[in-house]
């Protein structure tokens, strides 16, 4: 390789490498990237991705404490099945499974029950409302906040039917 086509091939990485490092700078990276011809996507929040995370391990615990209590006390059945498809339907949102979630229905007669998931449900509308809040991606913080309010109001449903 000669001289200067070494030299050319540095001052092109260097070029390059600056206008990247100005860029990421100047939060035009992405523009940069699209002018070029490349097709840049968005890395995951880290914090969003546990956030959401959590947010389906809840969801699993809420909904496997439901069948269980639809299962355990026959006569609630009626009324917690709907309420489990909506449920199911928040965990599917955020891409949970029960699969590896094995709770039992909280102890007691059938308005005992019912209260405990409320509480539950009610203590995880509140940590999704705080992980909306908290969430760097708008798309994460809908998704949480519009969970939270579905917790909300299946714990005020559970209250009601107890």
């Amino acid at each position: 390789m000669s001289r200067r086509t070494l030299l050319t091939a540095g001052i092109v990485v260097a070029a390059a490498g600056g206008a990247a490092a100005i860029g990421r700078a100047t939060s035009t990276l992405d523009d940069v990237l699209r002018a070029l011809g490349a097709q840049p996507h968005p890395e995951p929040d880290p914090g969003d991705m546990e956030r959401v995370s959590r947010a389906a391990r809840d969801q699993a615990v809420i909904v496997a404490t439901l069948s269980a209590v639809a299962e355990q006390h026959r006569d609630a059945s009626a009324q917690v099945k709907p309420l489990i498809t909506l449920a199911n339907d928040q965990l599917d949102a955020v891409g949970g499974s029960t699969a590896n979630t094995d709770v039992a229905a909280p102890e007691g007669d059938r308005g005992t029950a019912l209260t405990a998931v409320a509480r539950l449900a009610a203590r995880s509308a509140r940590a999704r409302e705080q992980d909306a809040v908290t969430a760097e991606s708008p798309e994460v913080a809908r998704l949480l906040a519009s969970m939270a309010g579905g917790l909300a109001q299946l714990a005020r449903t559970l209250r009601l039917a107890a």
